[in-house]
């Protein structure tokens, strides 16, 4: 049962779409079932009762093994509320757990709805926030462990995951965010500020990427970085393709590592392929956007002849009439075109045309505005 927003707006005193779209909600006693019928309600979430309790007239999913019934769930719901003992959860979770990136949110409330325990993935699956909305609801207790959050200090995985940036090792927000407890200022490069962190006094800026510990880098290439380090690729990276027709995906992909590595660039900034519309049935073009989970741009040839090419194709110009393809394409989706109403952006060549056995490609950087810094104290 998917969570109706707009009917339960006001659930918490905090905005409803901090919940998950799809809850589920477990009882296990006789005292606990009401409170499970009333978050279930609340939240629109499934509710899921033991066998034990008695029939309430309700629609709900009885279950004889709770370990069971979770692990068939648990993937299925991105939030978890218990109406149960915090230790029986635990041990129904454990070989349930991956990564705090891809585990839902679990809390667990008393059976007299005193306390909203945070249990699991409070940052990056949003627990903490449901936790207040939830608590708020019920008259109840938050209880938020999360020692960035007691200390009102920047949670750097939720703001890394709401700019769009990727984190080159997943492992390193933890000794940045230790750093962060101790007191520790921590070097941040960030020219355009996405993170809004620019004028956090715990925050150092960095004029270039110097992977000196503690730090925060935030930038498309590569670099290696010690411990402590926490380097964020930003998706500004737009790869313009050429090719010959019927040309297989796999050497697309190489064409892509290759250039990419030969110009210290970060895979993870890559944000999109293009090309001209002439190649928008090439099935290898297709199959290689496809693999890399990047969407796939077509520029007509009205977009991409007024576009600057370092080194023209006669080619190109013979079959299309361009003086190139993967140039000016790059450069196309680096700006945002052509979509009239879309902001302009800046854009630069980075990496002008590489030839390979019949592939071409560039690369194009985008540079967006800076972020709206957060609050913070003076």
């Amino acid at each position: 049962m998917s969570l109706d927003r707009r009917a339960h707006e006001d659930l918490s005193g905090c905005s409803i779409s901090m919940l998950p779209e799809k809850t589920a909600v477990y009882a296990l006693t006789p005292q606990g079932m009401p409170l499970g019928f009333r978050l279930a309600e609340a939240t629109g979430g499934a509710l899921f009762l033991a066998a034990s309790l008695p029939e309430a007239g309700e629609a709900a999913v009885r279950f004889h093994s709770l370990s069971g019934q979770v692990a068939e769930n648990f993937r299925q719901y991105g939030l978890h509320i218990f109406v149960a003992a915090t230790g029986l959860v635990v041990r129904c979770l454990a070989p349930l757990l991956q990564s705090k990136r891809s585990d839902p949110a679990v809390l667990v409330v008393d059976q007299k709805a005193r306390f909203v325990i945070s249990l699991l993935s409070g940052h990056l699956g949003g627990a903490n926030a449901c936790a207040a909305a939830v608590a708020a609801f019920l008259g109840a207790v938050p209880v938020i462990t999360t020692a960035t959050d007691l200390e009102d200090l920047p949670a750097l995985d939720l703001l890394a995951r709401d700019r769009k940036l990727i984190p080159a090792d997943d492992a390193a927000f933890a000794p940045v965010s230790a750093a962060l407890l101790a007191g520790q200022t921590v070097g941040l490069h960030d020219p355009d500020d996405r993170l809004g962190l620019g004028r956090h006094p715990l925050f150092s800026p960095l004029p270039r990427p110097l992977p000196a510990p503690p730090c925060v880098l935030i930038t498309e290439t590569a670099p290696a970085a010690p411990a402590g380090c926490l380097i964020l690729h930003p998706p500004v990276l737009y790869a313009g393709i050429g090719l010959r027709r019927d040309t297989p995906a796999e050497p697309i992909l190489q064409a892509l590592r290759e250039t990419l590595d030969s110009h210290g660039l970060a895979r993870q900034s890559l944000a999109a392929l293009a090309s001209a519309d002439a190649k928008r049935e090439e099935p290898g073009l297709i199959q290689a956007a496809r693999a890399l989970a990047l969407p796939l741009i077509f520029f007509p040839k009205a977009v991409l002849e007024d576009l600057p090419v370092t080194s023209p194709s006669p080619k190109a110009l013979e079959a299309f009439g361009l003086r190139g393809v993967c140039e000016p394409a790059a450069l196309a989706a680096a700006q945002g075109l052509p979509l009239p109403e879309a902001p302009r952006c800046a854009a630069v060549l980075l990496c002008p045309k590489r030839r390979f056995p019949h592939v071409t490609i560039a690369v194009a950087l985008r540079r967006q505005p800076p972020a709206p810094d957060l609050p913070h104290a003076d």
